[in-house]
Parts: C-alpha cells; sequence; structure tokens
C-alpha cells in the first residue's frame, strides 16, 4: 500500500479493509477508493473515492439532474465515449463545461461524459478528469478546488 494512502487512512485497521481489482473498501463497503489514471498512459495518478454507499434510493432520487455546470481537470476532448475514439480537442485545467449526459461507458468505475464547451463545441471527457463546479456530481471527480 503506498505510504500516502496508508496515512490517509491511518484510522482504519488494516484487517478491516477490503481489497479488490475494484480498490480498496472501508466500513463494510461503505467508502470506495481507488487510484485513478489522469492520462492515457497512467503517468499520472490520483486516489479518489469512487463511491459512497451511505446513501438510500432517497438521496439518488434526489440528486440534480443533467445539464450541470463543471470544469475539467485538463486533458483530451474525444468524439465518443473511451479511449478508442480520435481525440477532437484538448481542454486546459479549470475550464468551464456543461456535462450534457452521462454514458454508461466506464472506464475505472467512472462514466464518460458528454459535454460542451463555452464555444459550444461538444465532445466526451472522462469523469475522472471532471469536476462539479458547487456540488458533488456523481461520476466525477470531487467538487473543484476542494
Amino acid at each position: 500500500m503506498p505510504e500516502g494512502l496508508r496515512r490517509a487512512l491511518g484510522f482504519f485497521a488494516l484487517d478491516e479493509l477490503i481489497v479488490t481489482s475494484e480498490g480498496v473498501g472501508f466500513a463494510d463497503g461503505g467508502l470506495w477508493m481507488t487510484n485513478l489514471c489522469l492520462e492515457d498512459d497512467c503517468r499520472r495518478t490520483r486516489w479518489a473515492v469512487i463511491r459512497i454507499n451511505e446513501a438510500g434510493p432517497e438521496a439518488r432520487e434526489t440528486a440534480p439532474p443533467l445539464p450541470l455546470p463543471a470544469a475539467s481537470w485538463g486533458g483530451k476532448l474525444r468524439a465518443g465515449p473511451g479511449t478508442d475514439y480520435p481525440q477532437t480537442g484538448s481542454l486546459a485545467e479549470g475550464e468551464r463545461v456543461t456535462l450534457l449526459e452521462r454514458t454508461s461507458v466506464l472506464r475505472d468505475g467512472l462514466p464518460w461524459f458528454l459535454i460542451e464547451l463555452s464555444d459550444g463545441h461538444t465532445g466526451y471527457q472522462w469523469g475522472g478528469i471532471l469536476c462539479g463546479l458547487e456540488v458533488p456530481v456523481e461520476g466525477t471527480f470531487e467538487v473543484c478546488g476542494r
């Protein structure tokens, strides 16, 4: 286990952790984390919470619907939901976008989104390099600036 993750999880006893190919689970699976690739070749990675299971169905029903404002951590814009699709552009870190649609295509447990740029162009970006602006958005990495 990487030292940074070990420090972050210091309050959990190691025998309480659930380790699978999906990531690391805590509190009987109530919280799941994984190391997400920030680039196609995974040279840059970041540990992220990918799922919190404490919310019941009523919480999911009140999640804000798309479209929603968001921002990108930077990266490639693609013609379709996945790295097999050609690159159609790139986004700078902090660039504002609108999330139009959450696809069912997953990478490392997070979906690809159809997004719209400020100039009206659309394309797809992976949720692991997108962030909600003011509220958490299911399938994105954290809230920007937190």
